[in-house]
């Protein structure tokens, strides 16, 4: 039922699109057969890991390594419901900013309960001298706390952690000035669950083919809903709570909007069918950091017709080209046992 409301959904989008859409579509899709055709190459082939890269130099940055984390495939799977596992890896690329060598996103992998989750501080907050990236990782960490707790008072299944109740009590705990969004995301009984609040998200690839995408929850454009504690913030009971069931051969590709907003679905597909055809870039952790690297390249593009600026053009705007933001990424393949 799910999968049919969501190609139902898909269907909907797609016969909606304006000539005009698909004419600027038609044209990027162009560019990727043409100019950026060296850059595709260049995220298939076989490279060590890299540093960040300067949004105006192009020169690499040695105090600033991006994040990644890489889970194997020999993880404990002991506690596993259903007949299906992820395999996850992950990668982060923080804005170059010497004040926030961290930069605003943060993410855990617990790999072992099957559960993953990203969160994106509001970098408004910048503009009062507050580092939203603190409260941003507190809350991480504050949500792997919660699931290790609830892990130790039901030792029996993953099945049994409850994401909201862990988005509650990592939220409760969370006591850094800032905000951030946060989606959320568990594996239990072949069907993913995940709870998600704001402009970060996910998608399921099948086939090839993304079958679903987490939509956006926002006041206004580019104001997403976001957890802190000032007056102004959302609590939990804004969260969107999802299931979906998958199976072996889907691929998750989660990340915050640095993701999202500059990267769109057919390209994410074409970067995503490409790694995993190409044997060295199977890897979670090196997925994670090809898709990463591609957002970069399109988040430093003032030309290209992003996401975020068809987003702009809706409000009224007039934006061309890419957002330069963190960019998180964490990839998980869906294995089965």
């Amino acid at each position: 039922m799910a999968t049919e409301i969501v190609h139902n959904k898909k269907r909907h989008i797609d016969e909606s699109e304006s000539a005009d859409d698909t004419e600027i579509l038609t044209q990027k899709q162009r560019l990727i057969e043409k100019s950026e055709l060296d850059f595709i190459q260049f995220l298939l082939c076989p490279q060590d890991l890299t540093t960040s890269f300067d949004v105006i130099t192009d020169d690499p940055i040695p105090n600033i390594v991006p994040i990644f984390n890489f889970c194997s495939q020999e993880q404990d799977t002991t506690n596993c419901s259903g007949s299906t596992s992820m395999v996850v890896g992950s990668f982060y690329i923080p804005k170059t900013n010497e004040e926030k060598p961290l930069g605003e996103d943060a993410h855990f992998i617990c790999a072992e309960e099957q559960i993953i989750g990203v969160a994106d501080g509001v970098g408004g907050w910048a503009k009062k001298g507050i580092d939203s990236g603190k409260y941003s990782r507190e809350l991480m960490e504050n949500a792997e706390s919660s699931i290790q707790k609830q892990k130790q008072q039901d030792k029996s299944s993953t099945a049994d952690i409850d994401l909201m109740k862990v988005l509650n009590e990592a939220f409760l705990n969370t006591k850094a000035m800032g905000s951030s969004t946060a989606c959320m995301l568990s594996l239990a009984n072949d069907t993913l669950h995940a709870v998600n609040v704001g402009d970060s998200g996910f998608v399921v690839i099948r086939d090839g083919v993304i079958v679903y995408k987490s939509e956006i929850q926002q006041s206004r454009f580019n104001c997403p809903f976001q957890l802190g504690n000032s007056k102004n913030s959302n609590d939990p009971s804004v969260a969107e709570k999802i299931s979906f069931p998958v199976k072996p051969g889907d691929i998750i590709v989660m990340g915050t909007d640095g993701l999202f907003d500059n990267v769109h679905d057919f390209e994410l597909e074409l970067v995503v069918n490409n790694g995993v055809d190409s044997w060295e870039s199977d890897a979670p952790h090196t997925l994670a950091w090809r898709i990463a690297q591609y957002a970069l390249e399109n988040s430093k593009n003032t030309e290209l017709y992003t996401p975020f600026a068809r987003e702009c053009s809706k409000a009224g705007f007039e934006q061309r080209g890419g957002k330069y933001d963190d960019i998180t990424v964490i990839v998980a393949h869906i294995w089965p046992l």
